[in-house]
C-alpha cells in the first residue's frame, strides 16, 4: 500500500496543474504526443513508467447491498463492481442501503494511464488494465483509491505463467455439419434451383460446436461425431 503523504503529493501535484487548453505548450510539443493541458502532460510524463507493467491487484467489489429499510432483511444482488472502478465512481448513487463486498485477486497488466478532465468536478487520473482473461478494467486513481489499494508489481513471465493455467488448450475434434447449398454451388453441381434448397452434410474439425457452425456457410444443424 502506499503511504498517504505519498498519495496526497500525487494527487495535490495533480490538483494544482491547470486541466484548459494550453494553446502555448500545443505550439511546441510532438506531432505525436496527445496532451492538451499541463494536468495531462503531468500524469503523461509522472506515469510513463507503469504503463506496459503487471502486478496484482486485490480488488474490493460490491456484490450486493442489504436494504435496512423497515428493517426488512432485504437484500439485492447486482453486477460485481470494483470499489475503484469508474463504473463505481459515476454510477454508486444507485446503491441503497449497506453494501456487501467480496475481495477478488486480479492479475493486469498496464496499458494506459491519463487524466480525465471534466466540466465539473476536479477530474481524476484514470488506469486502464487488461487482466489474463483479456478483460478491460478502468480503474479510477484518486486520493481514496490509492491510499486504500493493496497491489504487488510481477514480471510478465509471472503473468503469463498465470494466464497458460486459462488458456484455450482443447484439441480440435470432428463436427457433422448439416448445411443448404448457396445457389452457385447448385449451379456449380448442375442442381435444379426449382426443387428447393439441397441439404449436404459435411465434416469440419474445430473446438466446439458454435467453431463448427461458423465454419459453413447456412450451417443448419452441427452434431459431434
Amino acid at each position: 500500500m502506499l503511504d498517504k503523504e505519498i498519495v496526497k503529493r500525487i494527487i495535490d501535484t495533480f490538483d494544482s496543474h491547470d486541466d484548459s487548453r494550453n494553446e502555448k505548450y500545443e505550439q511546441i510539443k510532438k506531432k505525436d504526443n496527445y496532451w492538451l493541458s499541463d494536468r495531462d502532460r503531468f500524469v503523461g510524463r509522472f506515469f510513463k513508467k507503469y504503463v506496459g507493467k503487471n502486478f496484482i491487484l486485490m480488488d474490493k467489489e460490491i456484490v450486493a447491498y442489504h436494504d435496512t429499510i423497515d428493517d426488512c432483511g432485504f437484500y439485492s444482488t447486482c453486477e460485481p463492481m470494483s470499489l475503484y472502478s469508474r463504473d463505481y465512481r459515476e454510477n454508486s448513487y444507485h446503491f441503497r442501503g449497506v453494501p456487501v463486498y467480496r475481495n477478488s485477486k486480479k492479475f493486469l497488466h498496464v496499458t494506459y494511464i491519463h487524466a480525465v478532465n471534466q466540466m465539473y468536478g476536479r477530474g481524476f487520473i484514470e488506469m486502464a488494465c487488461q487482466d489474463i482473461l483479456d478483460r478491460q478494467f478502468h480503474y479510477v486513481l484518486d486520493y481514496n483509491t490509492l491510499k486504500n489499494m493493496q497491489f504487488k508489481e510481477i514480471t510478465d513471465e509471472e503473468f503469463d505463467r498465470m494466464a497458460e493455467l486459462f488458456r484455450d488448450d482443447r484439441d480440435d475434434r470432428a463436427y457433422k455439419v448439416t448445411r443448404y447449398l448457396s445457389s452457385d454451388e447448385m449451379k456449380a453441381r448442375k442442381k435444379s434451383l426449382r426443387k428447393g434448397p439441397v441439404k449436404e452434410t459435411v465434416t469440419v474439425m474445430a473446438k466446439d460446436s458454435e467453431a463448427a457452425y461458423k465454419k459453413c456457410t447456412n450451417a443448419i444443424e452441427v452434431e459431434a461425431c
